[in-house]
């Protein structure tokens, strides 16, 4: 079975180091079997668990489709490395907008993985749903957050409003006052990626936030 190993880490250690188109195809051998190869066959290992959450899942073991491209897009950006030093896969629905609906996630960089889900990049409606959302009953919203358990797993994340003022918890607050939001859970590499069971440990841990996706799907949709 392909899994992530020390060589995962190593290759994208001398990506980082070595950022530059002759020194990728000069490795592109490595990235392919120690990068690409096991993200496929997670994908593969998660796959039925994902359609369990939502049948409607994208669940093909393909670069651009849930595995992400490791050329960069740098058009716009004043880093113009031309290749991720980070690789993620994604287990999204198909749409065009899929960035600002709930998605599950893993990212590797070259000393620590992180996975969960969330809303990576929404757009202002997406959030501003949720807000309208919470705003309509907030004890409802309140008991809600305190009956899910991933509190001890997963660490709310996410871009905050600086200036957005805000009537409710601090708790509430966690959701209320983000532009992106997302539940991560981030490990060194060393402490797990490279099991051959990963997936295991990756399915028992997305159970706890398996709820919330519903949630905020609940909530942006309406």
């Amino acid at each position: 079975m392909d899994s992530f190993s020390i060589e995962s880490s190593s290759f994208l250690q001398d990506l980082t180091d070595n950022n530059n188109k002759e020194w990728f195809q000069d490795n592109k051998e490595r990235y392919t079997n120690f990068v690409i190869n096991p993200f496929k066959q997670l994908v593969i290992s998660l796959s039925e668990f994902m359609l369990s959450i939502d049948p409607e899942f994208v669940v093909e073991p393909k670069v651009d489709r849930t595995i992400s491209r490791i050329n960069k897009d740098i058009r716009f950006s004043k880093d113009k490395a031309p290749y991720k030093t980070h690789m993620f896969m994604t287990i999204k629905r198909k749409n065009k907008d899929w960035n600002s609906k709930p998605a599950f996630f893993l990212e590797i960089g070259p000393v620590r993985y992180s996975y969960g889900m969330g809303m990576l990049m929404p757009n202002p409606n997406s959030m501003k749903s949720v807000r309208e959302y919470i705003d309509s009953d907030p004890k409802a919203f309140d008991k809600l957050l305190s009956s899910y358990s991933y509190s001890d797993v997963f660490k709310i994340k996410g871009d905050s409003y600086a200036k957005k003022k805000s009537p409710h918890s601090e708790k509430i607050n966690e959701f209320y006052l983000k532009k992106n939001i997302f539940f991560s859970k981030s490990r060194s590499n060393d402490d797990g990626l490279y099991r051959d069971d990963l997936y295991k440990c990756v399915i028992d841990d997305l159970k706890l936030v398996a709820p919330l996706y519903h949630q905020l799907n609940k909530m942006i949709e309406g």
